[in-house]
């Protein structure tokens, strides 16, 4: 379900907002949008490649950190510039001129916009308390190893 609302919504701010409203991309939220989500992009991949790879050092856990944390920021900026794009785009959509079925979708998008973030973020929240538990069981446990010898 946060797949899909996530890629649901790239693909929303891509092609339906910027792509079909090119002025919209002029707003300060363009430039915050494209900041949050590639400072998000790049802490993501870099952890899943240092996951894959099977790196257990520091720059793992740096990157854990990052992935776990970074969010209470770079969520609600980028969706709150999201959803200000939209509005902006459903407010030229609306003045007449665009297909109805599109200016509708925006409206969609503007309702399920709220309950859609609050998903996401509450999800996140979720993953970062089982990350971050599961970090300081090992740590805990790697301790005792060491007292042990």
């Amino acid at each position: 379900m946060t797949n899909l609302l996530q890629i649901g919504s790239r693909l929303t701010m891509v092609w339906a907002v910027a792509h079909l409203f090119p002025e919209v991309t002029t707003s300060w939220a363009y430039t915050a949008m494209a900041f949050a989500w590639s400072l998000t992009e790049i802490v993501r991949y870099g952890f899943y490649t240092v996951n894959l790879l099977g790196v257990e050092n520091e720059v793992f856990k740096f990157l854990t950190f990052c992935r776990y944390n970074f969010f209470f920021v770079l969520y609600p900026l980028g969706a709150l510039s999201e959803f200000i794009l939209l509005k902006a785009a459903y407010d030229i959509a609306s003045t007449g001129g665009v297909n109805v079925v599109l200016t509708n979708y925006l409206l969609v998008c503007l309702v399920v916009w709220p309950p859609g973030f609050y998903v996401m973020y509450t999800h996140m929240i979720g993953q970062r308390r089982k990350v971050m538990k599961a970090a300081k069981q090992a740590k805990g446990a790697a301790a005792a190893a060491a007292k042990k010898d």
